[in-house]
């Protein structure tokens, strides 16, 4: 597994709020960020950046890539620039962190990782995973006995468009939603498309809803729904045979319920109520943007623990495929 030199000096490719958050992780991990790139130095974007990093040079992005100063990459491209990036910076013979997706496509994909450098430094940004609530589920489920688990995705339609133009629309999974799917692969294991309803959504084309069911490697239904402006509580939920519920949602929080608190009617409530009782509750760090410095301590250590590797990426974007072609 790879390793970094003492206080290593980091590019990034992109300059927006995310790479940001990169670059002061990396200051606050013992890092040094010498340079960055975006596609101009004349951006809106640029400057902001500048300005919160007076010390950090623009250099080109080929620059970055030949430079033997370099100890480490972290590529935080656009969107629309994923595939692209994510095989160039996949095939360097250096550390890497780079943001999801690293492909839009499972061909895309498939390409990026035929052509990466063999080793095991790359990391793929799935930050959720370093959460905590996450990593207690998670132990959670190595103990077995799950009975069943929901996956619930409500999207922002309107604002994506917003933000990416409507060139995103058959992009939302592999983009937006891939976040909550690579952590229900990274609990749940493998997981297959057992029955589907996809619905159009006016206005929106060719994005659709989906609801169904999938099964995980032990035949374990897994209801999945993914619907633009769902007021559901977004995340994922698990039952156990020992009778407990543990709940993800929001991401940052984890809830651990069983049993009931009773509440006998009242003048102002004339029914009795079953309130699941909550006995653990666990919550992410959130001083700095949640996981962000887990996951740069982990890169930086060499050490990934549950960090996303590159080829778990093409088991993602190929659940996504499925997700968006099944029939039934």
């Amino acid at each position: 597994m790879g390793s970094f030199v003492h206080s290593p000096r980091v590019a990034i490719l992109g300059a927006g709020a995310v790479a940001q958050d990169h670059a002061a992780a990396v200051q606050r991990c013992g890092g040094t960020v010498v340079a960055a790139s975006t596609r101009s130095s004349a951006s809106p974007r640029w400057a902001s950046f500048a300005a919160a990093f007076p010390q950090v040079t623009f250099r080109p992005t080929e620059d970055i890539l030949k430079a033997q100063d370099i100890d480490a990459i972290i590529a935080c491209p656009s969107w629309s620039a994923m595939d692209e990036v994510s095989a160039l910076v996949l095939a360097l013979d250096k550390p890497v962190l780079v943001e999801k997706p690293i492909g839009l496509h499972p061909d895309a994909v498939s390409r990026a990782l035929h052509g990466a450098a063999v080793g095991d430094t790359k990391l793929v940004g799935f930050c959720r995973r370093y959460y905590a609530p996450v990593m207690r589920l998670k132990q959670r489920l190595d103990r077995g006995g799950l009975v069943s688990a929901q996956v619930r995705i409500s999207e922002n339609l309107d604002n994506l468009v917003r933000r990416c133009g409507v060139a995103i629309l058959p992009h939302v999974l592999s983009y937006s939603s891939c976040h909550l799917l690579d952590l229900a692969l990274h609990l749940l294991g493998p997981l297959q498309v057992e029955r589907l309803h996809l619905r159009p959504v006016p206005g929106f084309a060719p994005f659709r809803a989906i609801n169904g069911m999938l099964l995980t490697e032990q035949a374990v239904p897994v209801f999945l729904s993914i619907n633009p402006d769902d007021p559901c509580i977004v995340g994922v939920e698990c039952r156990f045979d020992d009778a407990t519920l543990w709940r993800l949602g929001p991401n940052e929080r984890l809830e651990v319920m069983k049993g009931y608190q009773v509440t006998e009617p009242s003048p102002d409530f004339p029914v009795r109520r079953y309130t699941p009782r909550v006995v653990e509750t666990v919550m992410a760090d959130t001083a700095f943007r949640p996981g962000f410095l887990e996951q740069m301590q982990a890169f930086m250590s060499g050490d990934f623990g549950p960090g996303a590797r590159p080829a778990e990426s093409l088991v993602l974007s190929r659940l996504i495929f499925d997700l968006q072609h099944c029939h039934g």
